[in-house]
């Protein structure tokens, strides 16, 4: 996989702006373009994150272009777009704007902290990644401009043993050339607190044998990442320093501890396109994973699989 066009929405807030360094690092050393695109709201809020709201086509277009000069990227294509017909739902628009401009990634920026942030991922970018078929980097939030250029030391895959989950691996991939970067295969298998449904159940019955099953399907995972890797060996680099992982406990919670300690971490997961907040929570562990971790995530739309 090649990242070609970058499409970055921007409501003209600074927390949205932190999209766009990197953005800018991937369009730069991937050779890529990079689209700046804002889309007008019907019925605008007079603010939004605590600043003003772009609510009219001129003063949006000043804005991409004042954007776009203070990037002073001469070698990099940058491109602006404000949609001037006023839209009620916004996701929709984006999704529509990605096919249009044939993007490759979708850059944009998840507001908030804590409770916030899960309630931006039940809206705007939830919607975004149920109906796009473009993968959707998430970043986090940051007000202070940065002054350097974002780094990614490690690429964090996580895989549940479903051959759809692998449909992450191309983009990991991409962003690690870009980055120069490690990519690092994780799977997590449930300790017996952990387990939910009829398992659960059977659990308490047969403690030791549940135990036993666990155990094995740990085992399994380390032959699964090893068959995983050797399959994908034209995409995978060897493994570094930061060996391929099998853990145990809750997956979402060791996913987002594990790239918390690990230094300039990016996780990449695949996800099902489910549209409504209520179905992107429900027993969807990347929705969790993005809602909670502090680095940037990857989310991948799977084109099958249930």
């Amino acid at each position: 996989m090649r990242i070609r066009n970058i499409v970055v929405p921007l409501d003209g807030s600074r927390l949205a702006e932190a999209a766009i360094p990197y953005a800018t690092r991937l369009a730069e050393d991937g050779d890529a373009t990079l689209t700046l695109v804002h889309v007008l709201e019907q019925r605008p809020p007079a603010s939004v994150h605590g600043e003003r709201h772009l609510a009219n086509p001129a003063e949006a277009s000043l804005y991409l272009d004042a954007l776009r000069t203070s990037l002073g990227c001469t070698a990099l294509e940058i491109r602006t777009h404000v949609h001037e017909n006023a839209v009620r739902d916004v996701a929709r628009s984006l999704s529509e704007h990605a096919i249009e401009f044939h993007a490759d990634l979708i850059v944009m920026t998840t507001h908030g902290s804590g409770g916030m942030k899960r309630w931006v991922f039940g809206s705007i970018a939830q919607q975004v990644i149920a109906r796009s078929s473009c993968p959707v980097l998430f970043v986090p939030c940051d007000p202070a401009p940065r002054s350097v250029a974002p780094d990614v030391r490690h690429v964090v895959v996580p895989l549940d043993g479903d051959p759809s989950h692998e449909q992450a691996i191309p983009l990991a991939c991409a962003l690690a050339n870009v980055f120069g970067s490690a990519v690092q295969l994780l799977t997590v298998v449930p300790t017996i607190a952990d387990l939910g449904g009829s398992r659960s159940a059977v659990a308490r019955m047969l403690p030791g044998t549940a135990t036993t099953e666990l155990d094995l399907e740990a085992e399994a995972a380390v032959e699964y990442l090893k068959s995983v890797r050797a399959a994908r060996c034209d995409m995978l680099a060897p493994i570094g320093a930061n060996p391929d992982l099998v853990e145990r406990g809750d997956p979402a919670k060791v996913i987002t501890r594990l790239a918390e300690r690990t230094d300039r971490a990016l996780v990449v997961m695949a996800t099902h396109r489910k549209v409504g907040a209520a179905a992107f929570w429900a027993g969807s562990v990347a929705p969790r994973v993005a809602a909670d971790v502090q680095c940037p995530v990857a989310l991948v739309s799977m084109t099958n699989g249930s």
